[in-house]
């Protein structure tokens, strides 16, 4: 089983077992892989290796298609921190998600802080943030990040959607209309 998988990739070296999770990550057998990008990342050795981040951020997809929302927001919170890579911005939108999935909005100002600023991010985190807002009561920011989001963006008509809830809800018929996609 996975106890098995786990004693068996401590005797590969770092670049089979990269290649054994991808394989699994690929295949979608999240549950080993994520055993597997588990045991990479845990490894002291491993964190000065070139493939960290894109592992770290595997890790946490793994965890979060398995449903294991707080163990994937560890992993995300990694994996958008200053120093990730390219997939920095599909991990801090995924940090939202869970938040939201785990009705937890609390310790994440920092990431907050990211997607709020001018240059933060993509059309993913702020809709990714914007929910987050909305669920945690903070409407009118919401409708601030929503608004963010360009008309071509493959999210623009979901915001679209969520701001005409908070203009709605906010006795705004007029915009909330403006806002129909």
């Amino acid at each position: 089983g996975v106890v098995t998988a786990v004693a068996q990739a401590r005797f590969f070296p770092i670049e089979r077992r990269m290649t054994d999770a991808d394989l699994l990550f690929e295949t979608r057998d999240f549950d080993k892989a994520a055993t597997l990008y588990r045991d990479l990342v845990d490894n002291p050795a491993f964190a000065t290796h070139p493939g960290y981040q894109q592992t770290v951020f595997k890790l946490a997809e793994s965890l979060f298609a398995l449903r294991n929302y707080v163990s994937a927001a560890r992993y995300y919170r990694m994996a958008a921190g200053p120093q990730a890579g390219p997939r920095r911005y599909t991990a801090l939108a995924r940090l939202f998600e869970t938040a939201v999935r785990l009705q937890d909005f609390q310790g994440l100002q920092e990431f907050e802080s990211m997607a709020a600023a001018p240059s933060g991010g993509t059309p993913e985190v702020w809709y990714a943030y914007g929910r987050f807002l909305y669920h945690r009561g903070d409407r009118m920011r919401a409708l601030t990040q929503f608004g963010r989001i360009p008309a071509e963006a493959p999210g623009y008509a979901r915001a679209r959607y969520f701001m005409g809830v908070v203009q709605t809800s906010s006795h705004r018929l007029d915009a909330a209309l403006a806002a129909s996609p």
